[in-house]
């Protein structure tokens, strides 16, 4: 079940896949303002939202930043899965 203005992804990537440098380089370079659309995977579940509030951080480590409401699906799916480091 999504919730109207949530995306949901058809086909989860791998979530063991990694992302090369040069690749992470040219998508920071190609990624315009506006809307961008964030998933994670926990577990067996897939969520996404799209969200206004995006930007790269670092390439080493490769990071990027995420604005969202701490009572979302998304923010707590991120918290749960350990990759987010949310600021108090």
């Amino acid at each position: 079940m999504t919730q109207p203005g949530l995306a949901t992804a058809v086909e989860p990537a791998n979530a063991t896949a990694a992302v090369a440098p040069a690749e992470f380089k040219q998508a920071a370079r190609r990624l315009a303002s506006g809307i961008t659309i964030v998933t994670t995977r926990l577990g067996n579940t897939v969520h996404g939202a799209t969200v206004s509030a995006f930007a790269t951080l670092s390439l080493e480590p490769m990071q990027v930043l995420v604005s969202l409401g701490r009572g979302g699906r998304l923010a707590a799916m991120l918290r749960d899965s350990g990759i987010s480091r949310s600021a108090s």
